[in-house]
């Protein structure tokens, strides 16, 4: 059996993958999404994720929505207390 270079680094062995430095430089390549949708991936806790499922579940809606929700909500709250939000690359 052949000896593995692994040389080139983790790009490399993922076909030379480019990691998005920002949200414009990520591309909608999920056939199922919207073009204004993106997915992501995030570490929740437990018991929230669980209480969700359970809110998504007694509402008859998809967790999709349910958290779609639950970051529309968070975004107003902290707009009506801090004024509009300045993204990163708006900063002077």
């Amino acid at each position: 059996m052949s000896k593995k270079n692994f040389k080139g680094g983790f790009d490399s062995l993922l076909g030379g993958v480019e990691h998005a430095k920002s949200s414009s430089d990520i591309h909608n390549t999920d056939k199922t999404l919207k073009k204004t949708e993106i997915r992501a991936t995030f570490i929740v806790d437990l018991e929230k994720i669980e209480l969700m499922k359970s809110i998504s579940f007694w509402q008859r809606k998809k967790i999709k929505k349910v958290v779609d929700e639950a970051f529309s909500a968070y975004i107003e709250a902290y707009i009506a207390k801090n004024g509009q939000i300045k993204k990163p690359e708006e900063a002077d």
